[in-house]
């Protein structure tokens, strides 16, 4: 008995192309929609396929669902790693290609590194923005002319908002002059600073 309809797995078989191959073709209009309800090809339909074009059709190989389901979960930043439970499977990648959501990875991959040069490029510029991390740094005393408060490296979590940023030179000075060093991050032992009244 001759088939007389095909469904997509069916007429890739007949036309002894790669499943994934029809499917491409399908999904860039190579093949034309089913002709016989509810998802299924006329024999007449298929044999009416150029199998060469649907198999030139293919940008690239296909790939595996195994690398899919890595290639996706790369690109989610959670990676599949060997011997651990896997973040995205086979089964999720299959359901995506029977939804219809998955077809080209070449095309997604393209998007996903456009999406990640556009959300970095902000962060590199704010990177850009900011100042370099001073040396030293005092934080202000109260009242007008006052001497500074404390110095700090400039580095150090204690400094307050309103620190600014001093040189080498200064802060041996301030420190000279009875400034108080914080005591978490220890200018004075850094700068090698000996109190002199001591």
């Amino acid at each position: 008995m001759r088939r007389t309809e095909y469904d997509a797995g069916q007429a890739a078989k007949r036309l002894k192309v790669a499943a994934a191959a029809f499917q491409w073709a399908r999904h860039t209009g190579l093949v034309p929609a089913p002709d016989v309800p509810p998802s299924h090809w006329s024999r007449a339909a298929v044999e009416a396929l150029d199998a060469d074009a649907i198999r030139a059709a293919m940008p690239t190989p296909p790939i595996s669902g195994g690398a899919a389901a890595d290639r996706i979960a790369n690109a989610l930043g959670t990676p599949n790693v060997i011997g651990e439970k896997a973040n995205v499977t086979t089964f999720v990648v299959l359901r995506f290609v029977d939804r219809g959501l998955l077809v080209d990875l070449h095309r997604i991959d393209r998007k996903i590194a456009l999406l990640t040069q556009r959300q970095t490029e902000p962060d590199r510029d704010r990177r850009r923005a900011r100042p370099p991390t001073p040396e030293w740094t005092a934080e202000p005393g109260t009242g007008p002319g006052r001497l500074p408060a404390c110095v700090h490296h400039g580095t150090c979590v204690l400094a307050g908002p309103r620190r600014r940023p001093i040189g080498r030179d200064e802060a041996r000075r301030l420190l000279a002059d009875g400034v108080p060093a914080c005591r978490r991050c220890r200018p004075d032992n850094r700068l090698a600073f000996l109190d002199p009244g001591a």
